[in-house]
């Protein structure tokens, strides 16, 4: 014998459980995960060389410099480049004829 009843624990249960299934669309939507942020949404993008990649220098997205670096191949200004990924505030970019990785 406990300090509550089978039939009162079960009731507790079921009411439990009718409140989570009445909030669950209201709490739905904050577990949902939208569209990559922060550097994951610029991967991919194409961009202008402002300064020659000699592995480093500077590229034009949306309206602003960035700093660039080109591992594979010194890139001339004005070529298109592609952003791989990013490493703290650096553009990690490829030649744009590239096939993307």
């Amino acid at each position: 014998q406990g300090w509550i009843t089978k039939s009162t624990a079960a009731w507790i249960a079921g009411l439990w459980l009718l409140k989570d299934a009445a909030l669950y669309p209201l709490c739905k939507p904050g577990f949902e995960t939208g569209p990559p942020g922060g550097a994951q949404s610029l991967i991919g993008q194409e961009v202008k060389v402002i300064t020659a990649l000699d592995p480093r220098g500077q590229v034009w997205l949306k309206g602003e410099r960035w700093s660039a670096y080109c591992p594979e191949a010194t890139v001339a200004v004005g070529t298109t480049v592609r952003i791989r990924d990013t490493d703290g505030l650096t553009l990690i970019v490829e030649p744009a004829d590239e096939s993307p990785r």
